[in-house]
């Protein structure tokens, strides 16, 4: 008994059945058949070597694996509409297509992979390193200038600088509470005044502060102080890196008395108006970068007795730091941390250091002193503490 068998020999046309004749294909159609093989086995020879080489930059086990499956599809299709003699041009025209097609998809997958997004093309700014180029230049000019004005300056004479140094050091700090929102408000000020900056109203309240200080012991008031004000040169990164990429330059700090109840909002925005002069002085002139390229670059090119003259802390009398910190209470090792106090160091001459960090919308103040400048602990945390009342009657009198 037959099983009715249908079957479609390409090229052949010929149909068999159970009730037909059983016919072989003829050697003429059966030489077509091989050399049509013959011709697809060297078309997709040609995609092979085509994609290898359109992929040469790319993952070669992935690319080679993508680029043959499109190519075959597309080679076959090329060649059953093509003609025997074409096959190959048609062939290879159709994989050098579908192999750019596939190499631009697992390149872009790779870079979103790796970096978010695909590589922008590269765009020299000329203009941008004209810029950068006579930046450098300028600042390169005016080191010699910034080393003579700092070797002639004279260093602040009161009672807060200008003795000798014990060693001894005394450690006070003043936490901000959680129900004190003493930090949102000043923020809330600070919009209301013109292009101002917290650490100028700190700075603002540590001149009344001081003043207070001068006053409790009975010695002469200087008209300014110089202070050492830390600043970074690059922003942070999301990548965190433990480098010290910071600079330091000396800005003056005028002594100016506290405000009082009686004070109006015109008091207190020309006091924070002449602590933000002396602010915006320091930052327009090159000395934060000019001592970063000492310390980086001319450090090891100018002469040990210019350096020690250049790098030595002797004119000012306090270090001031404003830092901010984490925005939400961190934990460590399972416990949590409330507050948060760090000190910054000091050379020479410098024996007293404020600092502020901002943590959890808060300010953690910290204030260190050489016990030969500030010999009680009372007379350290009344500095603070005066600094606080000073803030207090900022936001009082501004209705913030």
């Amino acid at each position: 008994m037959h099983v009715p068998i249908t079957a479609y020999l390409p090229n052949a046309g010929v149909s068999m059945g159970s009730g037909d004749q059983e016919k072989k294909p003829s050697s003429v159609a059966l030489e077509a058949l091989h050399k049509k093989y013959r011709s697809n086995e060297a078309c997709i020879g040609a995609c092979s070597e085509a994609c290898n080489e359109a992929c040469s930059q790319a993952s070669k086990k992935a690319c080679n694996a993508a680029c043959n499956k499109v190519c075959s599809e597309a080679c076959n299709e090329a060649c059953s509409e093509a003609r025997n003699k074409a096959c190959n041009a048609a062939c290879n025209k159709a994989c050098n297509k579908a192999c750019s097609k596939a190499f631009n998809k697992i390149f872009n997958e790779a870079c979103k992979a790796s970096n978010g997004s695909a590589p922008k093309p590269f765009i020299p700014n000329i203009r941008g390193c004209i810029t950068n180029a006579l930046k450098w230049i300028n600042l390169i000019t005016s080191i010699p200038f910034y080393v003579l004005q700092h070797l002639s300056s004279e260093s602040d004479r009161s009672c807060l600088h200008g003795i000798s140094l014990s060693g001894r050091k005394r450690f006070s700090w003043l936490y901000e509470s959680n129900d004190s929102h003493l930090l949102l408000q000043l923020r809330k000020l600070k919009r209301t005044l013109p292009a101002v900056r917290l650490s100028d109203l700190i700075l603002a309240a540590l001149s009344g502060s001081l003043y207070r200080h001068y006053e409790r012991t009975k010695t002469a008031i200087p008209q300014f102080i110089q202070i050492v004000v830390p600043a970074r040169i690059e922003p942070p990164t999301k990548e965190l890196k433990l480098e010290n990429k910071f600079s330091v330059a000396i800005q003056k700090l005028p002594i100016l008395p506290p405000l009082c109840r009686n004070s109006n909002f015109h008091d207190l925005t020309e006091r924070v108006k002449v602590v933000k002069e002396e602010t915006d002085r320091v930052r327009s002139r090159p000395d934060y970068l000019i001592n970063y390229a000492i310390m980086t670059i001319f450090g090891y090119l100018l002469p040990y007795q210019v350096l020690s003259r250049t790098f030595d802390s002797k004119l000012a009398t306090m270090v001031f730091s404003n830092l901010p910190g984490p925005t939400e209470e961190a934990t460590l090792m399972n416990y949590k941390i409330t507050n948060l106090s760090f000190s910054v160091p000091h050379r020479d001459s410098t024996g007293i250091g404020l600092m502020l960090l901002t943590y959890s919308g808060r300010m953690q103040f910290s204030l260190y002193a050489d016990s030969a400048l500030i010999p009680a602990d009372d007379d350290a945390q009344r500095i603070l503490q005066d600094l606080e009342n000073e803030l207090r009657l900022y936001v009082e009198i501004s209705g913030s």
